[in-house]
């Protein structure tokens, strides 16, 4: 049986999308941020909301297996696990006469005033 070499293997995590919108809720609780030297970074605290600014497949250099890693525009030179996030998804309200009736309003407001008007 054939392996499929190590850069082809499947990533960990869900995929992810520029402009979604990642909740900090790591697996242990808490989070603390770090490069493979050990020297503590800056990062998303436990429930910080983000819009996802780029994904990049990269190995993660603590248990090497492949995972996606979020950009943030906060930290534009960083990328971070997104084993580490939680994706928000968009809430779709369901529309109400009234707020057919205010977005009627908000356009007739819009208007210009007739030249004669007073």
């Amino acid at each position: 049986m054939a392996t499929r070499p190590r850069s082809e293997a499947p990533f960990e995590g869900e995929n992810w999308s520029a402009g979604e919108m990642a909740e900090c809720r790591p697996a242990g609780g808490g989070v603390d941020w770090a490069d493979p030297q050990m020297v503590a970074g800056p990062g998303p605290s436990v429930g910080e909301v983000y819009r996802v600014l780029a994904v990049t497949i990269e190995l993660c250099p603590w248990d090497r297996v492949r995972v996606c890693a979020l950009t943030f525009s906060r930290w534009p030179d960083l990328t971070f696990d997104s084993r580490e996030f939680r994706k928000i998804e968009p809430r779709a309200d369901r529309a109400t006469p009234a707020a057919d009736a205010f977005i009627a309003q908000l356009r007739h407001l819009a208007q210009p005033a007739h030249a004669g008007a007073r």
